[in-house]
């Protein structure tokens, strides 16, 4: 017999490796979008700081920073400023300066 076309296991074949092609090219895609959402969030924090460190108006509340001051050995003094987002509670960003 000489017919033409594809099997049904052929075919079954073709949309699975199709579906889990798929499956993973959306997952990365999440993962992608997931990760410039919260870039995006770090960089809205950074400038926050910013504005709060050199004294300059600040046009969004939506953060709130939270500053922890230690001396280190030898007179070197940390200070940490944890930038928090007031909606989740959650750290956005933490910023470290150190100062002789």
């Amino acid at each position: 017999m000489n017919e033409k076309g594809f099997t049904l296991l052929e075919v079954l074949v073709a949309v699975v490796i199709l579906a889990v092609s798929l499956s993973v090219l959306l997952d990365i895609q999440t993962n992608y979008i997931r990760r410039v959402d919260t870039d995006f969030q770090r960089l809205e924090a950074l400038d926050f700081f910013k504005r709060d460190f050199y004294g300059l108006k600040k046009e969004d509340e939506r953060f709130s920073i939270k500053t922890e001051k230690e001396t280190l050995p030898y007179g070197i003094k940390q200070e940490k400023n944890i930038i928090i987002d007031k909606k989740t509670g959650k750290k956005v960003l933490e910023i470290t300066t150190y100062e002789k």
